[in-house]
């Protein structure tokens, strides 16, 4: 099982449970372990600097295709974004964290339209 996939399972198991700061981190470690593995799968070389933040992530894949879902998703790929912050610093709220989970999943299914990500999980 690839890395990312478990931390989403276990962001879900959390949510769940009512723990939505911790379903918040593991879902933002999540996505960002799942556009470092398009990284290792294409052979390049992961950012010198590195971000937690997941459209920086994303647009250093440079790929055309996703230019448009990360202009249309600024807001809710931010909120990835901020969930790691907000988790370890602050307050999460449950819809924050549900919406965490529901955008994962959207770049997931994102990913694997533009052919990026090739592997076939049901989640």
């Amino acid at each position: 099982m690839d890395k990312f996939l478990e931390f989403l399972e276990a962001s879900i198991e959390e949510f769940n449970k009512g723990r939505y700061r911790v379903s918040c981190l593991l879902c933002q470690v999540s996505a960002e372990l799942l556009i470092r593995s398009i990284f290792d799968e294409r052979g390049l070389k992961q950012p010198i600097v590195p971000s937690h933040d997941i459209r920086t992530l994303l647009g250093r894949l440079n790929d055309e295709s996703l230019y448009e879902f990360i202009k249309e998703n600024r807001r809710e790929l931010d909120v990835i974004s901020n969930c790691r912050k907000n988790s370890q610093y602050g307050e999460v709220k449950k819809e924050e964290a549900e919406e965490c989970i529901k955008m994962v999943k959207l770049l997931l299914k994102e990913l694997k339209n533009n052919d990026l990500f090739r592997k076939n999980y049901t989640i």
